[in-house]
Parts: structure tokens; C-alpha cells; sequence
């Protein structure tokens, strides 16, 4: 007996997700029309990355197919995203001009002390 997988999709379970939509013949000739439409080759078990193109095509192709793509995702949950790339953000000129803006709010307040020089001088 072979090792139980764990990712990616077996071709009952593709079957028995069709047929939440559809009869028992017509279930097994959608199958092979996604399997084609996918470009996937007909397996007992497909990995992860077949199984994604599987639900696309389910997706793209088959009409009122929200029941076969629930089925589908709780037989093989979907393979996880690959991170993002970000890119460093450039500050924007806004948020340059602030540093500047904030460096004269915060320059000590002038109390007085040259009003108070200009006297001394003056007397």
C-alpha cells in the first residue's frame, strides 16, 4: 500500500467534488474536460501545483461552480502563496518636508532674553 499523501489532490477526490454538481457520467467527462483544460495528465494523484490549476480551470470554466471549489478546497486545502516581494518604499516629498517643519516647531521659544541684552545695552 502506498504512502497516504498530503498535498495536492487524488483523482476520486476530484471526482466526488464534481459530483456536487454534477451526475455520476457527467462528473467523470467534466474531469477529463478540466484535466485538458488545465494541461494536467490524468493521475491517481495530482500534487499541488497540478491540483491549482485543476481549481483554476474549475474556476474559469464550469458555471455555478461554488460547490465543486468548496469540495475541492476541503479535500486539498490550497498550497500556500509565495511571499511577496516588496520593494523598499521611496519617502514621498511630504514626509521629507516634515523633518524640517518639525524641527522649527520644536527650537526653544525665544523668552525674552534679547529684549532683556538690548536693555542692559541701552542702560
Amino acid at each position: 500500500m502506498a504512502a497516504p499523501h498530503t498535498a495536492g489532490l487524488t483523482h476520486e477526490q476530484l471526482i466526488g467534488a464534481l459530483e456536487c454538481r454534477f451526475d455520476y457520467q457527467s462528473a467523470r467527462s467534466v474531469a477529463g474536460e478540466l484535466l485538458a483544460a488545465a494541461g494536467v495528465a490524468k493521475a491517481d494523484h495530482y500534487d499541488g501545483a497540478a491540483a491549482g490549476k485543476l481549481r483554476a480551470a474549475a474556476e474559469t470554466s464550469l458555471t455555478r461552480a461554488h460547490a465543486v471549489l468548496e469540495a475541492l478546497a476541503a479535500s486539498a486545502p490550497a498550497a500556500p502563496a509565495a511571499p511577496a516581494k516588496v520593494a523598499p518604499a521611496a519617502p514621498e516629498p511630504a514626509a521629507a518636508a516634515e523633518p524640517a517643519a518639525a524641527a522649527t516647531e520644536t527650537a526653544p521659544a525665544d523668552d525674552g532674553a534679547a529684549d532683556k541684552a538690548d536693555k542692559k545695552k541701552k542702560a
